[in-house]
């Protein structure tokens, strides 16, 4: 019965050190980084949105400009992380015309 409740207990600590702790350590960081986001940063949502923050409105609402004139509100929940490579955003694209050509 001893070696048994000592194999139970060798497994329960890999478990713990190889998938509960790392974990653990990730979500604090992720909620620190959350916690630490100001006007100016440039993000990545959870939907694959880069933007950069306009605006902090409240403890859990942002704006972030996606586009030229695009404005958006986003929950912090919805943050996937910092993107530091993303350029900031541009003016729309202007549109093509879209006339037939005859042969």
């Amino acid at each position: 019965m001893d070696g048994t409740l000592y194999q139970l207990l060798l497994l329960f600590l890999l478990f713990y050190f190889f998938l509960i702790r790392p974990e653990l350590k990730k979500a604090k960081k992720h909620q620190e980084m959350l916690n630490g986001l100001k006007k100016g940063d440039k993000i990545i949502t959870r939907g694959g949105l880069y933007g950069v923050i306009s605006k902090v409105q409240n403890e859990n609402d942002l704006l972030v400009d996606i586009a030229g004139n695009v404005t958006v509100v986003i929950n912090k929940a919805g943050i996937l992380g910092l993107a530091d490579d993303v350029k900031a955003p541009v003016a729309p694209v202007a549109k093509v015309s879209n006339k037939k050509t005859k042969k």
